[in-house]
């Protein structure tokens, strides 16, 4: 996708494009080794969004759009070359993605290059939702940017956010701030933003945060690109650390 370098660093913040991971190749027939129903990790609106996935034995599959109309029955066929074909609905449309499978999780690229991250639910038990409460850090980094941010989960299902996007490259760096609706069930935490300083083009309608488990170290998240559990630490504040010295922050 051809964007500005200020585009790049507002997308790479939002979609996770900068997260690393060792992806299998794709099953070469379906349902070898993908079952299960697998979950959107961010919608931004568009009419092409996937909201669940639900991958069922002998190459059926039920594909919900998260637009209040259910769940439509399809079929999905996986290629040795990595790619995905789905489809459902009626009139049927069919989809082709190029497609990663790790652990846990699912992601599948258009033919725009957009990529769209789909993640299991965490297995149980699952922490409950007071123990989520609180102020909270995390860092997410690979060979082109860090991801710095800090959020406060609050009893009134509030959470506001501050991130901070690096670009190694440029050596600039934006920082963003989001107040959203969170709610939160099983494992899964939903984020509906009511407030964002994002350019309205790159705001998302909602996002979610697979959570694993929850111990003395912090709150565990699954990484929608890898995977992987990544640790989410507790802090007193409500700030981001000082910017990494030498770098320009894009205005």
């Amino acid at each position: 996708m051809a964007m500005s370098k200020h585009s790049s660093l507002v997308v790479a913040a939002l979609l996770l494009f900068f997260i690393g991971g060792a992806h299998t190749a794709w099953p070469a027939e379906p349902g070898a080794g993908l079952a299960g129903k697998y979950y959107g990790e961010t919608c931004y609106g568009a009419k092409d969004c996937i909201d669940t996935i639900e991958f069922l034995p002998d190459g059926k599959c039920v594909v919900d759009l998260g637009d209040g109309a259910g769940g439509m029955a399809g079929s999905y066929h996986g290629i040795s070359d990595g790619k995905l074909t789905l489809e459902y609905g009626n009139p049927s449309v069919v989809r082709v993605f190029k497609a990663a499978l790790s652990k846990r999780s699912l992601t599948l690229t258009d033919s725009n290059d957009f990529e769209f991250y789909f993640v299991l639910r965490p297995e149980p038990p699952h922490p409950k939702a007071e123990e989520l409460l609180g102020t909270f850090r995390g860092e997410l980094e690979s060979r082109a940017y860090l991801e710095i941010y800090v959020y406060r989960r609050t009893p009134d299902h509030v959470t506001e956010t501050l991130l901070r996007m690096v670009s190694k490259a440029d050596k600039t760096y934006g920082d963003f701030h989001l107040t959203a609706q969170w709610t939160y069930a099983d494992g899964i935490s939903v984020y509906k933003v009511v407030k964002s300083d994002v350019p309205p083009e790159f705001r998302f309608a909602y996002s979610r945060d697979f959570i694993s488990r929850k111990d003395e170290k912090g709150i565990w998240i699954v990484n929608a690109s890898s995977g992987e559990d990544v640790c989410e630490a507790p802090v007193d504040k409500l700030e981001l650390p000082p910017p990494p010295a030498g770098y320009q922050k894009i205005p």
